[in-house]
């Protein structure tokens, strides 16, 4: 008897022990869950492309801007072309003219979930001149560079 509350002790700090570990890797879990850059996930989607990435691109990408004209004319990336949703007929002419064939061209806007971005991009894969990526982060991750 005298041996078995010998061990008692040791099973209470193992049974500490494992909770505490539990209970770290739970809220480690829980931080990670709730944790939303304002980007968007940090998981690059399909159709996506990492900044880093499309800058590396041979020849040097086509640049499409998504967002409004407003947004366009304060700032945009240099040498992008403006091709949003809303004025579709009017400019995706000019792009179709400077696109040459198998050019990457990389879609960007400033929405959460790059909604505009998607769309364009979607459209412009129709015309099945070369690969379409949406900038991953979009905007913001051309700020921050």
């Amino acid at each position: 008897m005298c041996a078995k509350m010998a061990r008692l002790p040791q099973w209470q700090t193992v049974l500490k022990q494992a909770g505490i570990l539990l209970l770290a890797s739970g809220l480690a879990a829980t931080v990670a869950a709730f944790s939303i850059s304002l980007d968007g996930p940090n998981v690059i989607q399909e159709g996506e492309i990492a900044l880093a990435d499309a800058l590396l691109r041979q020849p040097p990408p086509l640049w499409i801007d998504a967002r409004s004209e407003a947004e366009y004319r304060n700032e945009h990336i240099p040498g992008a072309l403006l091709l949003n949703t809303e004025e579709w007929e009017a400019l995706v002419t000019r792009v179709l003219e400077k696109w040459e064939p198998e050019r990457t061209a990389v879609v960007y806007c400033s929405a959460p979930g790059a909604q505009a971005s998607r769309e364009v991009a979607a459209r412009l894969r129709d015309f099945r001149l070369g690969p379409v990526f949406v900038l991953h982060g979009g905007w913001n991750v051309w700020k921050r560079k």
